[in-house]
């Protein structure tokens, strides 16, 4: 049966950019279901916006060997994933340094090149300023290496300001191991001490809401 949960004038006056994200968050005509996450969210979509955007939906909806059933994405979460239907519907995308390894992941796994190149420019700007730190993080983990060493050596000379910079507190143990271990990092023991009181409080909290 057809959707009837929805305003009639939902296509009147409107332009394509906002009927398409209307169906999308409707679920009007969607003919493919995907599984996010792990907890397996439903999320329903049209196979022919996925396919026109990304080789492998494309591949995937009318390849040698299509899907058929739902599609199991269990390597990303149900918000990145949302994230992603809205860049693809809309070309708008959702990006600050707080999300951008997922995105860049999810740029990666549908080969989105328009995509990474959004999340390029945000990491370019953000490389010689006080979110070094956060840049180096996420380049350790996706294997950047241009924006490994180019943040690795800002925060060489501006570990202070670095080190204080409010979301410095988010990296991985291993990157700030690897940022303490700086030789001649442009710091006092004192900036060092606070900055370790501050991760290891932040880590403790992270740990509590798992």
């Amino acid at each position: 049966m057809a959707e009837t949960n929805y305003s009639k004038d939902w296509q009147e006056n409107k332009s394509l950019n906002e009927c398409i994200m209307y169906m999308l968050k409707k679920e009007i005509m969607c003919d493919a279901i995907f599984r996010v996450g792990t907890e397996r969210s439903i999320v329903k979509v049209h196979k022919y916006m996925l396919a026109s955007r990304s080789p492998v939906f494309y591949t995937m909806f009318e390849g040698a060997c299509p899907e058929k059933g739902e599609v199991i994405v269990p390597d990303v979460n149900l918000g990145t994933f949302k994230g992603l239907l809205k860049y693809i519907y809309s070309d708008v995308l959702d990006l600050s340094l707080d999300n951008i390894q997922e995105v860049l992941y999810v740029a990666e796994k549908y080969m989105l090149s328009a995509m990474k190149d959004k999340c390029s420019v945000l990491l370019s700007s953000s490389v010689e300023t006080s979110n070094a730190s956060l840049v180096f993080d996420v380049a350790s983990k996706l294997h950047l290496e241009d924006f490994k060493n180019k943040s690795l050596d800002y925060i060489k000379k501006n570990a202070a300001e670095c080190l204080k910079a409010p979301n410095a507190i988010k990296m991985s143990k291993k990157c700030m191991e690897a940022i303490l271990k700086l030789d001649s990092a442009n710091c006092s023991e004192t900036d060092i001490c606070q900055f370790l009181i501050k991760w290891a409080s932040s880590q403790c909290v992270a740990e509590k809401n798992i």
